[in-house]
């Protein structure tokens, strides 16, 4: 099985290197004619089938040895004793989550669509009866030992948060960084109760998402980008269901986005911000400088923005906090052999753009490889990570959203097994190699 983790790197190198030479496919894949309102219903409709295999699936794992009857949301974890034919399930879901994307975002829905549809994912968000990461349960842990979650003590959790003993197993050291330690304490402070703070974290990562939205409407974006961005079940289930903090990293960056030709000083500071919350944002936000002249003064505020982030971060996490960064080393095995070339060429793609050059759809998938921990894969809520890479070509943006909840199925650790890495992702590399496709004359325009 761990050889065949090599597969997704051997497709991210040959989706770089076509897209590099130009013959990045441009399947020309056919969408019914059908009204806006019928593709947000689809896209919503779909949204509470994935929530309710998510939860059947949790509540009926065969791996039973963390009680997950003690926590208010089940955790989905098949890692241990993955299901095969719920892995079909679940990718042709995702698969069919994208085709609605496609047709939405084709039909260019009004905006009173787009925001009573999105109440109505928001709504099965907060409410969603199960997750398929550990995350939010981790937040807690952070919030309730704040500055201690770099060297957490032996002593375990008193009452209810004795769960979150029982699935890290020991102690173990956040990885976020010195910001984030207070903000999730605030998120979480004022209420009690271990299903209270979910709920607050939710709520606040909900808030976060429609902040995200609003910066992207502020952006001059095209209505149908903000659709597939407001009903896309991929990000809500991420961002408010699982409650991943990046939407709260990725929107400050959008903030200074908006500043930066104002004062790329002040954006410089907003992208250190970010890096205070997760180290590899500080590096992710870097493209939003492309456009400051001259070019020593880029080159300024794009070091000043790296440089404000390791200082405050040894300032509020010390020494403590850079030995729980060793998470962000590449693992030992075969696959770091693969991740090299990758890491090398999202860093080459990040550059160039940096620069002022092209921004190419196939970089979007790379961007996870800049920050991953020491894992052999990427994690599905990372993609978001190549938001502001994509965000001044309509072309990639779209791209990137449409494609989010494929990509995040077949990455997703509980649905990783020999199904999705010898079958879906040759077929992927397959439609990489196909003769490139005249492009119309809308697709030209975007």
């Amino acid at each position: 099985m761990l050889a065949l983790l090599l597969i997704p790197y051997a497709v991210a190198l040959l989706f770089a290197i076509a897209d590099l030479r130009g013959r990045f496919a441009q399947v020309r894949i056919p969408t019914p004619h059908l009204s806006s309102g019928t593709w947000t219903a689809l896209s919503a409709a779909l949204y509470v089938v994935q929530n309710g295999v998510v939860w059947w699936a949790a509540a009926h794992q065969a791996d039973q040895r963390f009680p997950y009857s003690m926590v208010p949301f089940p955790i989905l974890d098949m890692r241990s004793a993955p299901n095969d034919v719920l892995t079909v399930v679940f990718v042709v879901l995702a698969t069919v989550q994208t085709y609605a994307l496609l047709g939405l975002y084709r039909s260019n829905p009004a905006r009173a669509t787009i925001a009573l549809g999105f109440a109505f994912m928001a709504a099965v968000s907060l409410c969603a009866p199960a997750l398929t990461s550990f995350d939010p349960y981790g937040y807690i842990h952070n919030a309730i030992l704040g500055r201690l979650a770099y060297t957490p003590p032996e002593s375990p959790f008193p009452g209810e948060y004795h769960v979150i003993d029982l699935w890290f197993g020991r102690p173990t050291s956040t990885v976020y960084g010195p910001l984030w330690l207070p903000l999730v304490a605030m998120i979480v402070g004022g209420v009690s109760g271990l299903l209270a703070k979910l709920l607050a974290l939710r709520a606040a990562n909900l808030l976060f998402f429609i902040a995200l939205l609003a910066l992207l409407s502020a952006s001059g974006l095209p209505r149908r980008i903000l659709a597939v961005a407001a009903l896309n079940p991929a990000l809500l289930f991420q961002f408010v269901a699982n409650a991943h903090n990046d939407v709260i990293a990725v929107t400050v960056l959008l903030l200074g986005v908006h500043v930066v030709r104002r004062s790329a000083v002040l954006a410089s500071g907003i992208v250190a911000v970010a890096g205070l919350i997760k180290l590899p944002y500080a590096i992710l936000g870097l493209p939003m400088f492309a456009a400051v002249r001259p070019v020593w003064r880029r080159v300024l505020v794009c070091g000043a923005a790296i440089a404000a982030t390791l200082v405050l971060s040894w300032y509020g996490g010390g020494h403590a906090y850079l030995h729980s960064l060793q998470h962000y080393g590449i693992a030992p095995g075969p696959w770091r052999y693969w991740h090299l070339p990758v890491l090398f060429a999202a860093g080459v793609l990040l550059l160039v753009a940096i620069a002022g050059g092209r921004r190419y759809r196939s970089a979007v998938w790379l961007m996870p490889v800049i920050g991953t921990f020491g894992i052999p894969f990427v994690y599905p809520w990372y993609f978001l990570w190549g938001l502001i890479y994509a965000l001044p070509r309509h072309r990639v943006l779209g791209h990137l959203l449409v494609g989010f909840p494929l990509a995040a199925a077949l990455v997703q650790d509980e649905f990783r097994s020999p199904i999705t890495l010898l079958v879906l992702f040759p077929v992927v590399a397959a439609l990489l190699c196909l003769p490139r496709q005249p492009a119309t004359l809308a697709e030209r325009a975007a």
